[in-house]
């Protein structure tokens, strides 16, 4: 078993000095912070932690969530638990909260953050859907400076994003939900704890007059990455929502994305499923 140097730096100015002194010395570093895939992951990928690990679930400072500027900011250590009790967030940016509810187990949601989340960059990351509609960005900080990057141009692959090995992800700021803005998160998964997505989508507009305007639809679990649903947000809001609505709303997914079969679900059950989420979303808004 070969040997792993251990960092627990106790304060953001600490972690990003052990980023720079590994990167000037060579040494492959791997961040954590709840830890609730790297277990599973480090099985499966013999050199997952390379040189060394960076504990970074000390760092209390990054662990918030407040309003600023007219947005919500959101520290990348905040829990899922924390996520889903926080006030701010159920008032303005509640389908968040709902998206972080059904993460996991209360175990896994006490620990497993949203930085985690979305470094991890899987389809199947349920925070990820309602971060993009949410229009989120994202925070990244080095001992030289920070760069901010909207997340839809932060995750590439699965798994793949584009942060530097001398970065954090420190802060994550979204749009609150203005009023009379319509918003939720619908996924579909075998149980409803402890199970992973099959399908999900994220939802948000404003419903005016008869028709929604400025639709913002995110697809997860059903591409490489999550997926905006351009053709979908455009019909939605072209939709007087007559006879046929709901083959037309079929058409316009199937221009968005291409489910996979795989083995949590067919492809068919996918398209299937996106469509009656969707519809189920739009429907509670017309009531």
């Amino acid at each position: 078993m070969k040997n792993i140097l251990g960092y627990n730096p106790l304060s953001l100015s600490d972690a990003l000095n052990v980023l720079k002194h590994c990167f000037q010395n060579s040494v492959s570093v791997r961040v954590i912070a709840g830890g609730t895939d790297v277990m599973a992951k480090a099985s499966s990928f013999p050199d997952f932690f390379g040189s060394a690990v960076m504990n970074i679930s000390f760092l209390n400072e990054l662990s918030y969530v407040r309003e600023e500027d007219g947005k919500i900011k959101i520290g990348a250590l905040t829990t899922h638990t924390a996520l889903k009790n926080n006030k701010i967030l159920l008032a303005k940016a509640h389908i968040l909260a709902k998206a972080a509810s059904v993460i996991g187990s209360p175990q896994i949601r006490n620990r497993g953050t949203i930085g985690g989340n979305i470094i991890n960059a899987s389809p199947v990351g349920d925070l990820l859907p309602s971060l993009y509609v949410l229009n989120a960005v994202l925070k990244l900080q080095s001992y030289d400076g920070e760069r901010f990057v909207p997340i839809q141009d932060f995750i590439v692959k699965p798994s793949k994003t584009i942060i530097d090995s001398r970065e954090l992800l420190t802060e994550i700021s979204i749009d609150a939900l203005e009023d009379g803005e319509k918003a939720d998160f619908l996924r579909s998964a075998t149980r409803k704890a402890l199970a992973i997505t099959k399908a999900s989508a994220a939802f948000r507009g404003t419903f005016e007059n008869g028709r929604f305007k400025n639709v913002s639809v995110a697809l997860g679990s059903v591409g490489p990455v999550i997926m905006k649903a351009v053709h979908t947000e455009k019909f939605i809001e072209s939709s007087g929502f007559s006879d046929g609505f709901s083959d037309k709303l079929k058409e316009a997914l199937s221009q968005d994305c291409s489910p996979i079969t795989d083995l949590r679900s067919t492809k068919e059950y996918r398209a299937y499923i996106l469509s009656v989420l969707i519809e189920r979303m739009i429907l509670s808004f017309l009531d």
